[in-house]
């Protein structure tokens, strides 16, 4: 189970609760509280020579993990997530939600980049800047990611939030750290993200 670092893990679970764009807007982008998103496949860790990969088989998609991570409860982060992962101690909180292109078809990969910030910012005491990166692949696929900075519960946070389209599917592929850390551990959550990969 996930220890309590602070208010880090209450930030998790009440920023990434609504960030899936299926069944949560209308097509006139109006909020829909009665749909849902359910995810019953369990992620699992496996070593390998290369390292820790943690994977969802039943979803065909994988990330490789740095020494010390940890699969998180699904619970404290999102449990409509299909990847969820932390490590204790950088306070480095990661998850991965996939959504069928097909319920959000009248987005493209800007639009829907655009839309789950949105959501993740109106979570937000108070919402900072954003700013683009120079990420615009992952395994070949499409990417658009951005620096995501904001205050909840009092505390500073900052986010990668990266959307990829592939295999007819959006995933919004996050990790997120408090403010104060952002620098230090910058590398370590590009090099998660960078290692997601998809059958």
């Amino acid at each position: 189970m996930m220890k309590a670092h602070g208010s880090l893990s209450k930030i998790a679970l009440s920023l990434l609760l609504g960030l899936s764009l299926a069944g949560c807007f209308s097509l006139s982008g109006d909020l829909d509280d009665t749909a849902s998103v359910s995810n019953n496949a369990q992620p699992r860790m496996r070593n390998t020579l290369r390292g820790q990969v943690l994977e969802n088989p039943e979803e065909q998609i994988q990330v490789r993990l740095p020494r010390g991570w940890e699969i998180a409860s699904p619970q404290a982060l999102n449990d409509r997530a299909d990847l969820y992962a932390y490590s204790p101690d950088r306070q480095i909180y990661f998850l991965v939600l996939g959504e069928d292109a097909n319920s959000v078809s009248y987005y493209n990969l800007q639009d829907n980049a655009r839309e789950y910030r949105r959501l993740l910012a109106s979570r937000f005491e108070n919402a900072g800047q954003e700013e683009v990166t120079e990420l615009q692949a992952i395994a070949g696929d499409p990417a658009i990611q951005y620096l995501v900075r904001g205050q909840i519960e009092g505390t500073p946070v900052a986010y990668l939030h990266t959307t990829v389209a592939a295999n007819n599917r959006y995933y919004q592929v996050v990790a997120w750290t408090p403010e104060t850390q952002y620098n230090e551990n910058r590398d370590e959550m590009q090099t998660v993200i960078a290692s997601f990969e998809h059958s």
